[in-house]
């Protein structure tokens, strides 16, 4: 039989060869270890409750203690002990106290020590290559990366980065509606978020779907939107179909449109492309309510446009060939519209509302 003295120097051992192996602080290893033995003397004996284990850092030998309360009356073996037996060797004892009663003869322990030992080192260096991993995407949030379509869960893609072991996941939600990705496919994404789990696992949470991946594809694509010079006010999108994106220019010289769009639209097509063929209208930003919303609604030809800025609603009148235009297929473009400016746009036909209509109306709209 080995003896406790033995058992402690190769317990000693194990935990040195973790600690330097591993980089794991020792102290860690040693409560780990602690904590790890104690829940499995509990489980070896029919489920024990209150069990501590105090491991000695210079011998490494193990002393296994039960905590009881010190009660007048004894209701519950497991958890509880009388003042009475406690006073016999602890006269200042009182009711309330915990007591920890060390337990004699514990079986040799030295397989379940290592045991711990191995789920301690997994556990740790699983920790530690989660942190590692975090550390080094956490400041990409914002940003767009390309990666290679790794491998399919249902309807989630996980995409390889880097050569990295970071999750990058790309969920239904996030994905353009209508596309198709294949394993082996590069991808571009944008990063919603770098996240760590209760799993220890660091992971990236990508979107081909968010507002801001336009305009991050805007600052790659167009040197004065990178540089600020263009100004990108607002994106409003319906992912795969359309999306309006209002440009404001802080140069006099610089055109936000044409700029963005290119000549003969070869930079706004490069990043159209991108987007799995997503139309794009590029709108001047206005300081004037009635001109900005007025150009949201664009190819729609407007007539004339009311205000309430307090209410943050508006009333459009339009010819009857231009309405359909205004509304857009299942009311997109005028959905679209609002997103873009913040106004709630109500559209209206010349032919439906007359001159003294259009002056109610806007009256209505101003008394909210």
């Amino acid at each position: 039989m080995v003896s406790k003295k033995k058992m402690g120097l190769k317990l000693l051992e194990m935990v040195d060869l973790l600690h330097k192996e591993k980089n794991i602080d020792k102290e860690l290893i040693f409560s780990s270890l602690e904590e790890g033995l104690a829940r499995a003397y509990e489980k070896a004996n029919d489920d024990l409750i209150n069990i501590k284990v105090e491991i000695d850092r210079e011998t490494g030998e193990k002393r296994y203690y039960q905590i009881k309360e010190i009660v007048d009356k004894v209701y519950d073996d497991d958890t509880e002990i009388s003042l009475k037996t406690v006073k016999k060797y602890d006269p200042d004892a009182q009711v309330g106290d915990e007591v920890e009663l060390e337990i004699k003869n514990v079986k040799d322990d030295s397989r379940i020590s290592a045991q711990i030992c191995k789920q301690i080192f997994s556990q740790k260096l699983k920790a530690e290559e989660c942190n590692i991993l975090y550390e080094k995407y956490k400041n990409k949030k914002g940003e767009i990366m390309s990666g290679v379509i790794l491998r399919k869960t249902k309807n989630t893609y996980y995409i390889s980065i880097d050569n990295s072991k970071i999750d990058v996941v790309l969920g239904p939600r996030e994905q353009i509606r209508n596309e198709k990705y294949n394993i082996g496919d590069k991808i571009t994404f944008y990063i919603v978020d770098v996240k760590k789990d209760l799993n220890n696992t660091a992971k990236i949470i990508a979107s081909r779907t968010h507002p801001e991946f336009v305009r991050k594809l805007l600052e790659r694509e167009i040197t004065e939107v990178f540089d600020k010079t263009i100004e990108i006010v607002n994106i409003a999108r319906d992912p795969g179909s359309r999306c309006k994106i209002s440009v404001l220019s802080h140069d006099m010289n610089v055109d936000p449109v044409g700029t963005c769009v290119g000549n003969r639209g070869g930079k706004i097509q490069a990043i159209v492309r991108e987007l799995n063929n997503e139309k794009i209208d590029v709108i001047p930003y206005d300081s004037s309510p009635e001109i900005y919303i007025k150009n949201s609604l664009k190819p729609a030809q407007v007539s004339s446009v009311t205000v309430n800025m307090k209410e943050k609603a508006a009333i459009v009148v339009v010819s009857k060939d231009n309405y359909s235009l205004a509304i857009g297929k299942n009311g997109q473009n005028v959905r679209l519209a609002a997103n873009l400016t913040g106004y709630k746009i109500d559209v209206k036909t010349d032919t439906a509302m007359s001159n003294e209509d259009a002056l109610k109306a806007a009256q209505d709209l101003f008394k909210k």
